[in-house]
């Protein structure tokens, strides 16, 4: 991925797929304001493009943007689940693509248990479990919250 596509990922997961995924979700910048969550910055090379909180989840967002060789793979995923284990809240993994298209041609290196977002879809997602239990406790919150604005 190009450096300008990558940062026109991030610009549309910023300004369009965080509001329309998770609309309280405030955007994380500094060392206090991971430092709240129980997260020291002894590691900068660790962080994900973005970091963002919601309060309403009670759960911080890691997000990256998918390069050509995938979003965040299984190397990655443990590098960051350890690094925040000591996390005071949830963690949310989350890859975010240019588009399907983009997913489909690196899915194979994007780690279970992350989020897939689609900058050219902001009003879809997919969900990389590895395990049904969780597969299904994801749907049912969605088709709940679906209900909800019914």
């Amino acid at each position: 991925m190009s450096k300008a596509t990558k940062d026109k990922v991030l610009s549309t997961v910023l300004d369009i797929v965080l509001p329309q995924q998770v609309p309280d979700a405030k955007v994380l910048l500094g060392d206090a304001a991971l430092e709240r969550f129980g997260l020291l910055l002894a590691a900068l090379a660790i962080l994900p493009d973005i970091v963002a909180y919601s309060e309403e989840h009670n759960t911080l967002f890691f997000i990256q943007a998918a390069t050509g060789t995938g979003g965040i793979d299984d190397q990655r995923y443990l590098e960051l689940e350890h690094w925040s284990s000591a996390a005071n809240c949830h963690i949310a993994f989350v890859s975010a693509f240019a588009s399907r298209k983009a997913y489909a041609e690196c899915m194979k290196g994007t780690a279970s248990n992350t989020h897939i977002w689609f900058a050219d879809a902001p009003k879809h997602s997919a969900y990389l479990s590895n395990s049904v239990e969780d597969s299904t406790q994801i749907l049912e919150a969605r088709i709940a919250a679906r209900a909800a604005t019914l």
